[in-house]
C-alpha cells in the first residue's frame, strides 16, 4: 500500500467475502483521523466539502460502501451487519487507530453494528448525524418513529420497475432543502441509482426495521448527536437519542429552510466546525 505522508490518496481495499472497496484517504497520515461512514445510497463523495473543508487539520477517511459508486457491486451483503464488517475490515487494512467515527442516516446504524461487535477496537469518540434509534412507528412501542410501516414497504417497492428513477429522485428530494439545486441533488440520485435494484430494496429494508435503543446507553466512548433543523426526522427523536447514550452531546444546526437532512452539505462551515472542535476536544464547548 502506498504510503503518502500528506495529499490524497485513493485505495482499493478487498474485503474479508471478496469484495473491492474505493477508500479516498486525505490529509496528513500523522494528523487525527476522522472516518466518515455514509447514508443510504451515498458513498464518498457525499463529504466532499468534509474532505476540503478539514484534511489541513485532520486525516479524513471516507468510501463507497459495497454496490455504491466505484466500489464492486456483488449480488450478496447487502445488510447492516455486513457492511459493519466492511467498514471494520477498512479500519483494520489502513491500521486506523485512535479514530473519530462520523455517520450520517443509515451510516449510523453501520456504525452502531461496527462498535457493538468491535468494543475494545480504536474508535476514542462517536458523532451520529440525523439518524434516530428507529425509524418504524409501532403503536404502543415505538409511537414516536418518523415512518409507518406501509410507507416504508411502499418506498422499497417503488425503487424497482421503469419508474425506478423517478422514485428514487423523489425520495432525495424528501431528503433535502426545497431549493437544492440541480448540482447539489443529481450526485445524490446518482449515487443511489448506481446500486443494483435487488440491493437497493435489501439494504432500505434491512436498514429500516432495525432499532438501537438497547444499545445506546451501553456506548461509553464521548458521543456527539447532531439533529437538523429541516430535516424529515424530527429534532425531538435525535434528542431522544442523545438522551439514551450516557454524557453525550446534543447539536441541533441550522435553521428552518436551510439544514436538511443533508445538515453536512447545507451547512458545512457550521458542521465542519462543530467537528473539528469536538474531534479536537470532546469536553469543549460546542
Amino acid at each position: 500500500m502506498e504510503d503518502h505522508r500528506r495529499g490524497s490518496v485513493e485505495h482499493v481495499l478487498t474485503t474479508d467475502d471478496g469484495v473491492e472497496l474505493r477508500v479516498l484517504d486525505d490529509g496528513s497520515r500523522d494528523a487525527p483521523t476522522l472516518l466518515f461512514v455514509a447514508g443510504f445510497g451515498q458513498g464518498a463523495e457525499s463529504y466532499r466539502l468534509q474532505a476540503e473543508g478539514l484534511s489541513d487539520r485532520f486525516r479524513i477517511v471516507r468510501f463507497d460502501a459495497r454496490g455504491v459508486g466505484r466500489s464492486q457491486k456483488p449480488a450478496n451483503g447487502y445488510r447492516i451487519g455486513r457492511f459493519a464488517q466492511d467498514l471494520r475490515n477498512v479500519v483494520d487494512q489502513l491500521e486506523l487507530s485512535d479514530v473519530v467515527l462520523i455517520a450520517h442516516s443509515m451510516g449510523c446504524t453501520v456504525a452502531l453494528s461496527y462498535l457493538e461487535s468491535n468494543p475494545r477496537g480504536p474508535v476514542r469518540a462517536l458523532v451520529l448525524v440525523d439518524r434516530p434509534t428507529s425509524l418504524v412507528r409501532i403503536p404502543g412501542i415505538r409511537p414516536s418513529a418518523p415512518f409507518t410501516a406501509d410507507a416504508v414497504i411502499a418506498r422499497a417497492a417503488s425503487f424497482i420497475g421503469p419508474g425506478r428513477r423517478d422514485a428514487i429522485t423523489d425520495f432525495v428530494k424528501s431528503m433535502t432543502r426545497p431549493e437544492c439545486p440541480a448540482d447539489e441533488l443529481e450526485p445524490l440520485v446518482e449515487a443511489t441509482l448506481s446500486m443494483p435494484d435487488d440491493a437497493l430494496v435489501q439494504l432500505y429494508l434491512n436498514s429500516r426495521f432495525e432499532a438501537w435503543d438497547d444499545l445506546l446507553p451501553t456506548i461509553r466512548i464521548p458521543t456527539l448527536v447532531i439533529g437538523a433543523a429541516e430535516s424529515m426526522i424530527p429534532v425531538g427523536a435525535m434528542r431522544h437519542t442523545a438522551e439514551l447514550i450516557p454524557g453525550s452531546r446534543f447539536v441541533v444546526l441550522g435553521e428552518p429552510g436551510r439544514a436538511s437532512h443533508f445538515v453536512f452539505q447545507d451547512v458545512p462551515d457550521a458542521f465542519n466546525g462543530l467537528i473539528a472542535r469536538f474531534s479536537n476536544d470532546p469536553s469543549s464547548p460546542l
